[in-house]
This record gives structure tokens, C-alpha cells and sequence, in this order.
């Protein structure tokens, strides 16, 4: 995982995503599939950034004493 500084500007595997996807005979049908947000953006930049720090809020707030390995 990256840190925050570099998260911004980290370019997504998609080649190594894909592959990792048909190695393990997944399905788009079934679960998942993977496209670029330049290609077929289901949320906007500014929504995905929303999002993102939403989550990290949330991480804060329900963080307990001991490392959390849920996520």
C-alpha cells in the first residue's frame, strides 16, 4: 500500500490486474471487471476523492488499540 503522498499519483496495474483476473478464471459477469476512469468513469474524480477521504475518516474513527487487519 502505498503512502498518502504517493497514492495521488500512483498509475493502476491495470495490465497486472487483468492478469491476476484470468489466472484466476474470474468471470466480469460474475463479480467484477476492471476498466480505466478514463474509459468508463463510474464516479467522477472529485466523487472518488470524497470517498476516499470518507473512508479514511471512518478508519480513524473506529480504529481501536490494536492494528486492524480488516481492510
Amino acid at each position: 500500500m502505498f503512502p498518502d503522498s504517493e497514492r495521488a499519483n500512483a498509475v493502476t496495474p491495470m495490465a497486472e490486474l487483468c492478469a491476476m483476473a484470468r489466472a484466476e478464471l474470474a468471470d466480469p459477469t460474475q463479480t467484477f471487471s476492471f476498466s480505466l476512469y478514463d474509459t468508463n468513469p463510474l464516479l467522477d474524480v472529485t466523487a472518488r476523492n470524497l470517498l476516499a477521504l470518507f473512508l479514511d475518516f471512518m478508519w480513524d474513527k473506529t480504529q481501536s488499540g490494536d492494528a486492524r487487519v480488516d481492510m
